[in-house]
């Protein structure tokens, strides 16, 4: 199948003519930005609107620099080499966003540091990323031992015992499962059926009695999986992770008997600035933001603010600079508090309910 098929069954989503942008001034220097990721999903449509809207909002500022937008298409299997990375290293990029995959990431980043590039990840939730002493990352998402507990938590306030547990066989899929297993056990929830989604599948009988189906992995993934409790008149309660929130996944849900619940980024609506960003947001991509539509739009549009660090005081200035600013700034997914590893330290998780086709923020706890 073409890569371009593969976003919502669509070939009208071509990231390398996107991104394309108009020369502007020859005699300023030029700033290249890459971006990458894989096109299975339709995070990938996430990633380049959200860090257009983001370098759009830049160059409103007239910036004196020359800004051309670097894509490489990367891919989700585990045998590669790295390749969309070194693509960029060797194109020149000075700076990289994107690999929303734990795959992707983990194996990016590296490259990148052995270069000397900043690596901004808006969508990377494996606790590994910032776990390997790498001085070029930093993470603009949440960490995935936290959205454990932040999807425990639905189960715990929907008062179920019994759950099953569902994960996707890869990276991100193995790791949140993990977690969660932990997170479930500590809270008194037993985990009475898993699957890994290829072995036995989902019926009426091995989910008599359970309350809740939890599921680690993609938003696809998740699809399919609701297919299969569709066919099984499963009644219950489904939470998924952040993955799963996009537009894309709202038609999946339809049909389903009980309630479906997605933990994603946190957005503040209610900032002053969010509603300017969606509106751009909107009318490039005409969808609504999904799980890495601000993420993204917030790493481009401070990499970019703070070009001039990178170019005149290196590496590691420009990362600390990004650091103090996120303990001071109040940003869409409010202060993260960035630490000396490049994690942040204050990402908060929104819970959505789907109903009537669309995500209902679900109310946090008194």
């Amino acid at each position: 199948m073409n890569s371009l098929t593969t976003i919502a069954g669509s070939t009208s989503f071509n990231p390398g003519e996107l991104l394309r942008l108009p020369r502007t001034n020859n005699r300023r220097p030029k700033v290249r930005l890459g971006i990458s990721s894989n096109l299975t999903s339709a995070h990938a449509r996430e990633l380049c609107f959200g860090c257009l809207a983001g370098a759009q909002e830049w160059l409103q500022s007239d910036p004196p620099y020359e800004l051309e937008l670097l894509w490489e298409e990367d891919t989700l299997d585990e045998n590669d080499d790295s390749t969309a990375p070194r693509r960029l290293v060797r194109s020149g990029a000075d700076i990289v966003i994107g690999h929303c995959s734990s795959t992707e990431a983990l194996r990016a980043a590296q490259v990148y540091e052995q270069a000397g590039i900043p690596f901004l990840a808006p969508g990377t939730s494996n606790p590994l990323l910032t776990a390997m002493g790498l001085r070029n990352v930093v993470r603009y998402y949440g960490r995935d031992d936290d959205l454990a507990e932040a999807m425990t938590d639905v189960v715990v306030r929907g008062g179920a015992g019994k759950v099953a547990l569902v994960w996707q066989d890869i990276l991100y899929g193995r790791t949140l499962a993990g977690l969660l297993r932990g997170t479930l056990l500590r809270s008194g929830i037993e985990v009475a059926t898993e699957s890994d989604g290829k072995g036995h599948a989902l019926t009426a009988t091995n989910l008599a009695g359970l309350d809740t189906v939890v599921f680690a992995g993609t938003y696809l993934a998740g699809a399919e999986l609701l297919e299969q409790l569709k066919e099984a008149d499963y009644r219950g309660s489904v939470v998924l992770g952040d993955d799963a929130y996009l537009e894309e996944f709202l038609a999946a849900a339809q049909g389903l008997r009980g309630d479906v619940y997605v933990v994603s980024t946190g957005v503040n609506t209610d900032h002053s600035d969010y509603e300017a960003f969606r509106q751009r947001y909107v009318n490039l991509s005409g969808l609504e933001p999904g799980a890495y539509s601000v993420t993204s739009y917030l790493a481009a549009r401070q990499g970019l603010e703070f070009i001039h660090i990178l170019a005149q005081r290196g590496l590691h200035a420009f990362i600390d600079k990004i650091r103090m600013e996120s303990f001071t700034k109040d940003s869409l997914v409010g202060k993260l508090h960035v630490n000396y590893k490049g994690e942040p330290m204050n990402f908060a998780w929104n819970t959505h309910q789907v109903k009537d086709g669309r995500f209902v923020k679900w109310p946090s706890r008194a």
